[in-house]
């Protein structure tokens, strides 16, 4: 079984919001109101759920999402108000 993790989460604006993770248990605390729970739901959200992860008034256009793999990296990224994510890798052969 490959191993993988997610190395981080990316919502675009005029100045990125990014949460990094690394290798192994990683745990999310602090204050109210600091983007604890809007990671987990940008991770929902590139994974296909339906209800974006945060207003539109924010600004963000798109949650990235980088993963790490054995093999190398692979980024999700999807629009906000789409319903299509799309794959990358530079290291990963398609087939």
């Amino acid at each position: 079984m490959a191993n993988f993790y997610i190395e981080r989460i990316v919502s675009d604006q005029k100045e990125d919001a990014v949460a990094t993770f690394g290798k192994g248990l990683n745990i999310i605390q602090g204050y109210s109101n600091t983007g604890k729970t809007c990671v987990i739901k940008c991770i929902d959200f590139i994974f296909g759920s339906g209800e974006t992860p945060f207003d539109k008034s924010t600004g963000y256009t798109k949650v990235t999402m980088v993963v790490n793999t054995d093999k190398g990296k692979i980024t999700f990224s999807r629009a906000i108000g789409k319903n299509q994510v799309n794959v990358a890798s530079e290291d990963i052969d398609s087939g």
